[in-house]
């Protein structure tokens, strides 16, 4: 592990300029170091020295048992870090903490984040969930898993400094038999700048046909990032737009992911009552029985039909279409009830573009139909306000069952208790700030799976005059 270390440390110089010099898209970056039995400490920062500091500060540990506490760490870097993040988890171990995968499904589910696995070694368990939970991860979040010999680290890290260049959108997500002459069309639109198709299997092969029939056979329109025995990666330049085809294999079962640089992307919301707005609506539907989908298109100026959409296995096999209705003349699009799979799924969209050329996107996370669960609740830590001016504490409910909440403030009701039969959001008003309303202030919610709360601190800013 110590030579990846120092692979690692040396690539890090790399990502974290490109990041802050060429991404527009990457905000803050996000540490967390894990072992058994610690994992941290979190480090969130903008800045590249704080972000190095970090990393050096982390030694290799010999001895002790091969698995490590690996989906912690990942649990924690997905608490900490922004919606849509991807997360790159370095390693030579398996996971010791399985039995937490759940927890860490549900995150990536609400957070909208990929992880991707980047493998140097194992305990010699890949048949075992310590390594499967890896698998299951990276399914359910758009993510892969590379493994790789290593010496190859720093080419790797090569590839994720090209990934954090600019936004990217799920065109196609598959999971092959060992074989080749595995070929899938992929539909190019006009906002597509850039397509990536990368295979993880052993001895990958990709050949790439563009719309005329004419095969790639290399720069400058195709560029091979990664050629290795695990895995290799492409990228088209500039695609013209129209119905592209890959044809891909590998000796062994093989993962294939197809992404582009775009700035089209969507949103999904599930409901049992029907919706009027996003607002109304949880990232995962309610299992055994009929849910409203609603989809919403980013950004809401974005010239686009969207005709249907599909429910797709992780596999990428279609398992229904849902025709889908445009709301109002907007970008906002629903579908009649339907009954998700109780497995996980992810949702595609099917449409034109502009230019009527074929536009499809895959979700950026797969969907795992829930049973009902307590409301989850979201308000902000600590509101500061200045006196004699008007504060509004606000608090989402998300519920996919009837619900009830209310806010109160030092145990007792400071209003009347709001019912709903899905999600909602309540908002409690000060209409003139006071030394009076300074405190703790918290959101009750209850359904049929239980109750929640959290808490805001409300406190007063600026000077305040005393008169004796």
């Amino acid at each position: 592990m110590f030579n990846d270390l120092r692979q690692l440390r040396e690539g890090a110089e790399m990502i974290l300029n490109t990041a802050l010099n060429e991404s527009n898209v990457i905000a803050d970056f996000v540490f967390v170091p894990f072992h058994d039995p610690s994992v941290g400490p979190v480090t969130v920062t903008r800045r590249k020295e704080t972000f190095k500091r970090a990393l050096n500060r982390v030694y290799v540990q010999g001895g002790g048992d091969c698995p490590e506490k690996s989906l912690t760490g990942i649990h924690l870097a997905l608490n900490v870090s922004r919606p849509r993040s991807f997360l790159y988890v370095f390693t030579d171990a398996t996971a010791g903490d399985h039995r937490i995968v759940g927890k860490v499904l549900d995150t990536i589910q609400r957070k909208q984040s990929q992880v991707v696995f980047i493998l140097t070694g194992h305990c010699n368990d890949l048949d075992r969930p310590s390594y499967k939970v890896y698998q299951e991860v990276a399914a359910a979040s758009s993510g892969q898993i590379f493994n790789l010999n290593k010496t190859n680290v720093h080419m790797m890290l090569e590839f994720v400094k090209s990934s954090i260049k600019g936004r990217t959108v799920n065109l196609a997500s598959v999971s092959n038999p060992p074989g080749y002459n595995y070929t899938q069309e992929i539909p190019v639109d006009s906002t597509l700048g850039e397509v990536t198709v990368s295979v993880s299997g052993a001895k990958p092969k990709i050949t790439v046909v563009d719309p005329k029939g004419d095969q790639l056979t290399g720069p400058p329109k195709l560029i091979t990032t990664l050629d290795l025995s695990e895995i290799m990666i492409v990228k088209v330049m500039q695609p013209e737009p129209g119905n592209w085809t890959i044809t891909v294999g590998s000796e062994e079962e093989h993962s294939v992911k197809v992404v582009g640089l775009s700035n089209v992307t969507f949103n999904h919301g599930f409901s049992v009552e029907k919706p009027q707005t996003m607002k109304e609506t949880v990232y995962r539907p309610l299992r055994g029985t009929y849910n409203h989908m609603m989809i919403s298109l980013s950004p809401p100026n974005v010239v686009a039909d969207i005709q249907y959409a599909e429910v797709l296995t992780l596999a990428g096999q279609t398992v229904f279409e849902l025709p889908l209705t445009q709301i109002n003349n907007t970008n906002v699009y629903i579908a009649d009830p339907f009954i998700p799979p109780d497995e996980f799924f992810y949702i595609s969209i099917n449409g034109k573009d502009e230019h009527n050329q074929d536009l499809k996107r895959i979700g950026a996370t797969a969907i795992q139909a829930q049973l009902p669960d307590v409301p989850y609740l979201t308000a902000p830590r600590k509101v500061e306000s200045h006196s004699h001016s008007r504060v509004v504490l606000s608090c989402n409910v998300e519920s996919l069952v009837p619900v009830t909440a209310m806010w109160t403030k030092d145990g007792s009701s400071i209003q009347q208790q709001i019912s709903s039969l899905q999600t909602t959001s309540i908002d409690y008003v000060i209409e003139n700030m006071s030394e009076q309303h300074v405190g703790s202030y918290r959101c009750v919610a209850n359904n049929v799976a239980g109750a929640s709360s959290t808490t805001t601190e409300l406190t007063l800013i600026g000077n305040v005059t005393s008169i004796n």
